[in-house]
């Protein structure tokens, strides 16, 4: 018998060890476009197989509407299945253990996606689900881009290379000594901003990765697995990075325009004497500066940020209410003492050891009996204007950061150009 050193927890629970396959249900016929992805995803699959020697590999799907021949032509698993609504669809995704739906029909209410959003995701252009793909494909460290394979990309060439902000800033750094006569110091502001926002994006895909492990773990059982300590991680990384460029971009446009702020407390694209000093020079970027939804989202972004820096930490839990009738002390014990093999743990930890991992025990059982869940994974967080606390769910609005992070680095770059 092995000899096993070291502590061990009293109780072992089941995990999810792998998710080398992406599941992805094409509804509806498939179009020419999808014919086309569905012979790059058999690329992929070569590439993986023959030259990394891995199983990671995306998965296609398709319901019984797909001509058997069409399917097995294009390596598609079809199944025999027509799912008439959506309560049916639901069963159909939790059977097959599907990670993405492409809904280009718009089967999907836009409350049904976000009822079902920590079971599936849906997707309802193809653009949408190559992006999903490939940020699987990027947390298994393979930085593939469908609309330019490459076999062996470098992870940072994924970002210059594909469509996006960073690869938009990439090209702006190669020719703007020539174009614009930067400095070498604008020209390093430059190049700081292009691999801030290639880091933004690349934290995007890791954060998307772990959604799609969390929905995987929600699917197949294992409650434990909700990954919040990694996406906790990601998520305070991805505040910081943000926030930060847009501090970045206050710096080269204050040396490039020669704005002429020396105080660090005035280089944010959103302070007033920042943009009353360009309103001064007529730089062109005022517009864009105080556009109301563009302050209103760097506002709360900043406040995120700032808030995990100095007061606090990038923490989700869930938002509950309590139940009309709690559990008595009796039925927590109870509870207590079905949890865990205590004689056994006895062994391990001293009484006052145990009697703290009891009292850990009821208390969780206490969160989760006597209260009931109104919305997963919230953050909170201390709204300095009201005294109050602003409540919102992050891992919802991960793309929707960058889409607005990307509208605004998309209309200043223009102005640069000009």
């Amino acid at each position: 018998m092995p000899i096993v050193n070291g502590a061990m927890y009293p109780e072992a629970r089941p995990r999810l060890n792998n998710f080398n396959v992406l599941n992805v249900l094409l509804l509806g016929e498939i179009a020419d476009n999808q014919a086309a992805f569905a012979i790059q995803v058999d690329t992929l699959r070569v590439y993986t197989e023959n030259t990394l020697g891995t199983a990671v590999r995306v998965k296609l799907h398709s319901t019984n509407v797909v001509d058997d021949a069409q399917a097995t032509s294009l390596g598609i698993e079809r199944h025999d299945i027509d799912p008439p609504n959506e309560e049916t669809l639901v069963a159909t995704i939790k059977q097959l253990d599907i990670d993405v739906v492409l809904d280009q029909a718009d089967t999907f209410s836009k409350r049904f996606i976000q009822n079902n959003f920590y079971t599936f995701q849906v997707v309802k252009t193809l653009p949408e689900l190559i992006s999903s793909c490939e940020d699987f494909l990027t947390g298994h460290n393979i930085p593939w881009i469908f609309s330019f394979i490459t076999w062996n990309l470098p992870l940072l060439m994924r970002y210059t290379e594909r469509s996006g902000i960073a690869s938009e800033y990439f090209a702006f750094m190669s020719v703007c000594t020539a174009t614009k006569g930067y400095s070498t110091n604008q020209q390093d502001r430059v190049r700081y901003i292009t691999n801030r926002l290639c880091q933004i994006e690349y934290s995007k895909d890791i954060l998307n990765f772990y959604i799609k492990r969390m929905r995987k773990a929600e699917r197949n059982g294992f409650a434990d697995d909700d990954y919040n300590f990694e996406l906790n991680y990601h998520l305070s990384n991805y505040y910081f990075l943000i926030a930060g460029v847009m501090d970045s971009v206050a710096r080269l446009l204050n040396d490039v325009y020669r704005l002429e702020l020396t105080r660090y407390a005035d280089l944010g694209v959103e302070k007033d004497n920042f943009i009353t000093a360009n309103r001064r020079k007529r730089t062109g970027f005022v517009r864009i500066l105080t556009n109301t939804a563009f302050l209103k989202w760097l506002s709360f972004m900043k406040e995120r940020r700032n808030f995990i820096a100095h007061d606090g930490d990038m923490r989700q839990s869930p938002l509950v209410e309590p139940n009309d009738t709690p559990l008595t002390d009796a039925e927590v014990e109870r509870l207590v003492d079905g949890e865990v093999d205590w004689a056994f743990a006895a062994r391990m930890y001293t009484p006052a050891q145990i009697q703290a991992r009891r009292n850990q025990a009821a208390e969780i059982i206490r969160i989760q009996e006597d209260y009931h869940v109104i919305a997963k994974n919230v953050m909170v967080v201390p709204d300095a204007t009201t005294g109050g606390t602003k409540v919102y769910q992050p891992l919802r609005s991960v793309d929707y950061e960058y889409e607005k992070l990307s509208d605004v680095m998309l209309k200043l770059l223009e102005r640069l150009k000009s």
